[in-house]
Parts: structure tokens; sequence; C-alpha cells
């Protein structure tokens, strides 16, 4: 669990550096995709970091950098077609600032090749972390 709530916080450290500070009444709400297992073989792991970011969120009062927060949690069903497929419909679809997840390397392979071919930058990149 501490590993957990340390990536959450991690991440979201390195989100606010990127981000920054700024006016909340000028500017759009971030918004934040977590692709994470809801159903499947590691759906545990999966609450126990949607509980951590939404408790950071809660400390925050919904907000960081200074923006409101939207949250947009996708269940990848520990599957790396259906992560791939999620990963597309938050960036494609719902136009997310920032994509956080998964927790299955497998997701995380298939989400990696779409990101990569797409060239963004991601703003931390760890090995992943096997179960």
């Amino acid at each position: 669990m501490r590993r957990i709530i340390g990536t959450v916080t991690l991440a979201t450290t390195g989100l606010l550096l990127v981000i920054g500070g700024g006016p909340s009444a000028q500017r759009a709400p971030l918004k934040i995709g977590l692709i994470v297992p809801q159903t499947g073989r590691v759906a545990a792991n999966g609450k126990e970091v949607i509980d951590g970011l939404q408790l950071l969120l809660e400390e925050e009062k919904q907000h960081l950098a200074g923006r409101e927060v939207k949250l947009l949690i996708e269940d990848d069903e520990s599957k790396p077609a259906t992560g791939l497929a999620k990963a597309k419909g938050l960036v494609e679809g719902q136009g997310v600032h920032l994509l956080m997840g998964p927790v299955s390397a497998p997701v995380g392979y298939a989400i990696a090749v779409y990101i990569d071919a797409r060239r963004f930058r991601p703003c931390c990149r760890s090995s992943p972390v096997t179960t």
C-alpha cells in the first residue's frame, strides 16, 4: 500500500512541476486519466491506487497547481488490449492532460507503444513493477 501511495504521490509531484501554478479562474480543469484494473486478477491493487489518488485530491480540495482536477478512471481489466483501448479513449476522446497507470506490466507495455508512437513526453519513467 505504501508503494502505491508513494507512486501516486511521485506522479502527482511530477505533474505539479510540469504544469506549474496559476490562477484557476482563467484555466480549464486539469483532466487526469487513470487506467487501473477494477476487475480481473489485480483489481485489489487498482482499488488501492484509486483510493490513494482520491485521498490526495480530497486533501487538496480537488485542485492541483491552482487548477481544478477532473479525474477520469477507466478499468483495464488487467488486459493489454483493454488498457490500450481505454488509453486511446482518454487521450483522443476525453482529451486528458495526464495519463496515469497502469498497475499491470503487460498493460503498461501495450500503452507504452501507443504513447511512444504519439511522441508524448512522459513526465517520469520508471521500470515496471511486477506483482
